[in-house]
């Protein structure tokens, strides 16, 4: 199974596009928010990542790492849907994946508080990149699908996680894969 899930993600990683992020895509549907962290390589990046560094760490729980995540998402966007936006979102967003990438490929472990506010952190300012992006009445169900596609991908990228734990190599290739990706992106 935790094959399947882990060539699930890299096949997903192929088909993305890289920083779609925020603009120039639909989002006027509950199926385009279900569909944007799957086909924008920033967001899969990034979700993933924090996924599988999450399941590696001993102080944090996962569930609490992916609920935190979500819940700042969800502000982050809601914030954002209203005109509330912080400057330098896009490159918050890189930045979160050349620091997620490391973070795996080091395999860190971070103290509670310190993991805990770095995911919120991450989340908040991917939220609010696809809260500035909408500003309409479909503007929730848009929110309402990437955030049910980002629960499913860190749920995946968590069994990710624990069967990687075993393979330490292959999550520090992982991890750096995911950084030089990041860069790419910034370059791009």
């Amino acid at each position: 199974m935790l094959k399947k899930t882990l060539f699930a993600l890299a096949a997903s990683t192929l088909m993305t596009t890289p920083a779609l992020a925020h603009s120039g895509h639909d989002v006027s549907s509950i199926a385009s928010g279900l569909l944007h962290p799957l086909t924008g390589l920033d967001h899969l990046l990034a979700i993933s990542a924090i996924a599988i560094w999450g399941s590696r760490q001993e102080k944090i729980n996962p569930l609490a790492l992916i609920i935190a995540f979500l819940f700042m998402m969800a502000l982050g966007g809601v914030l954002g849907i209203q005109g509330l936006l912080i400057p330098g979102v896009e490159s918050a967003i890189i930045v979160s994946v050349l620091a997620l990438g490391l973070l795996m490929a080091r395999q860190v472990q971070l103290g509670t508080a310190t993991g805990i506010v770095m995911t919120m952190a991450i989340a908040f300012v991917h939220g609010q990149a696809h809260g500035g992006e909408v500003a309409n009445a479909t503007a929730l169900a848009y929110i309402a699908g990437y955030l049910i596609s980002c629960a499913a991908l860190m749920a995946a990228g968590n069994k990710a996680g624990q069967w990687l734990n075993q393979r330490p190599r292959l999550t520090l290739v992982l991890g750096s894969a995911v950084s030089l990706t990041g860069g790419a992106i910034a370059l791009g």
